[in-house]
C-alpha cells in the first residue's frame, strides 16, 4: 500500500504528493492559454450538469466538446486534411483491435499513418459510482470496464474514468492508484481559477498527457513517483 506521501484528497497514490507540488510550482510562471474562456466553460458545465436529462451518449458528446476539447485541448476524430486528431469517440474494432467498444481513446490519429493509442476512456452519467458493480455491464464497475479495454488494447499507457464531475487518471499497471480531479473545484465562488485547475491542466491537458507519448510531462511525473515509491 502506498504511504501517506502517495495518498491525498486528490487521489490514491498515483503520484507522490510532494512531486506533484514541485511539478506545479515549476509551472508557476507558465500561463494557461485562454484561461478566462476555459474557466467560463468549466463554470457553465458545472452549473448545467445537474440538469442533464439526456441519454449518456448525448452527455458524452457535450462533455467531449466542452471539457476534453475546449478545456483540455483534444481534437476530435476525424482530423482535417494534413492534420491529426487526438480524441476518438467510440472507436471501431479496426482501430482498437478488440471486440468491445470503449467510450473513447486518446492518442495520435491521422490519415495514412498507424494510430497510436495512449489512453482509454470510460464515461458514465453524472453521479455514477465509479467503483460499484453495474448489472448492465456484466456486474463490472466502470473502473473494471475501463481496465478491461485498456489491458487488451496495444499501447495503452493511461486509463481515464469519469462521471463528468470527477475525472480519474490511472496508469495501466494498477487499478487501485489514481489521481482525481473535481471539475467543481477548478473555479472558486468568485469565478477565479484555483489550484485544482492548474492540476487539471498540467496533468490532463493534451500537451502534458499525450504529447511526447512515454516522454510526456505526466509520464515523467509518474516515472519519478514510481521510483520514489520503490525507494
Amino acid at each position: 500500500m502506498p504511504g501517506s506521501e502517495f495518498t491525498s484528497g486528490s487521489g490514491r497514490g498515483l503520484f507522490a504528493t510532494k512531486l506533484v507540488e514541485n511539478y506545479l510550482e515549476s509551472k508557476r510562471a507558465e500561463p494557461i492559454a485562454d484561461e478566462p474562456a476555459k474557466l467560463g466553460v468549466i463554470h457553465s458545465w458545472v452549473r448545467a450538469i445537474s440538469a442533464l436529462k439526456s441519454t449518456e451518449l448525448g452527455s458524452e458528446q457535450k462533455f467531449n466538446q466542452d471539457i476534453r476539447g475546449r478545456v483540455l485541448g483534444y481534437v476530435p476524430y476525424p482530423p482535417t486534411p494534413d492534420s491529426f486528431s487526438s480524441l476518438w469517440h467510440k472507436p471501431p474494432s479496426s482501430v482498437t483491435g478488440i471486440r468491445k467498444t470503449p467510450d473513447g481513446i486518446l492518442g495520435v490519429f491521422a490519415t495514412g499513418i498507424e494510430s497510436q493509442i495512449l489512453a482509454v476512456i470510460e464515461l458514465k452519467k453524472p453521479g455514477t459510482n465509479l467503483d460499484a458493480p453495474q448489472p448492465s455491464h456484466e456486474n463490472k464497475s466502470p473502473v473494471a470496464q475501463a481496465f478491461e479495454y485498456g489491458s487488451t488494447i496495444i499501447g495503452v499507457r493511461w486509463v481515464i474514468v469519469t462521471d463528468m464531475r470527477e475525472v480519474r487518471l490511472y496508469a495501466i499497471d494498477s487499478d487501485s492508484e489514481y489521481e482525481a480531479f473535481a471539475l467543481e473545484r477548478c473555479v472558486d465562488k468568485g469565478g477565479q481559477a484555483t489550484e485544482e485547475l492548474r492540476r487539471l491542466h498540467f496533468i490532463l491537458h493534451h500537451d502534458h498527457l499525450v504529447r511526447g507519448a512515454l516522454q510526456s510531462s505526466t509520464a515523467r511525473l509518474h516515472s519519478k513517483s514510481a521510483t520514489r515509491q520503490l525507494e
